[in-house]
């Protein structure tokens, strides 16, 4: 008889997607230590963040540097918690994420986010997921999901994730190590 396979939250929010990308690391902690730390982790405190950040939010900067309203800068404080448990939190983040100003459209709630089908837009889901291992170790991973929602954000999402995709995993591996740091001192 085959073994079932767990489902996760992530895969209530987003089952189908066109893009993902997954990163791990084992950490020297217990999970729930793992998980309170992944939920606490603030991307400001990242320099190779904020430098990639200030890069990708530079062409939008010139542009409108007459303009009286910036734009809101990006960090994880723009995503909405979907839902969490013991072992994993899923956040969500709906809009046009190639425009220069990211196109975020906001939502009230779980079933808006579920409900969303605008065209030429994009569904995203991040979690960060942990499994205890032996001898108080935990596997901290993390998976970003992205649904087109028509054929014209598809070729749009396609453009910009290979130009973000190198930096965008590199920033994942790099809040993996600084959740796994934390964590470990904080034991």
């Amino acid at each position: 008889m085959p073994l079932l396979e767990k489902t996760m939250l992530i895969d209530k929010y987003l089952p189908y997607y066109q893009f993902n990308e997954q990163h791990s690391i084992i950490v020297d902690a217990a999970a729930h230590t793992v998980l309170t730390n992944a939920i606490k982790y603030n991307t400001q405190e990242d320099f190779f963040y904020r430098i990639a950040k200030y890069l990708r939010e530079l062409p939008h900067k010139i542009l409108n540097y007459r303009s009286h309203k910036p734009a809101k800068s990006f960090s994880m404080k723009r995503f909405t918690v979907l839902e969490s448990n013991k072992e994993e939190i899923v956040y969500g983040l709906l809009g046009r994420f190639w425009e220069l100003n990211y196109g975020l459209t906001p939502y009230e709630n779980t079933d808006e986010f579920l409900a969303f089908n605008m065209p030429k837009s994009a569904k995203l889901v991040l979690n960060f997921h942990v499994t205890s291992l032996k001898n108080c170790k935990t596997l901290l991973s993390t998976e970003t999901r992205i649904y087109c929602t028509d054929k014209h954000s598809m070729y749009q999402f396609t453009c910009y994730w290979y130009i973000i995709r190198i930096v965008s995993g590199i920033i994942r591996r790099r809040m993996l190590e600084a959740i796994a740091k934390k964590s470990i001192m904080s034991s």
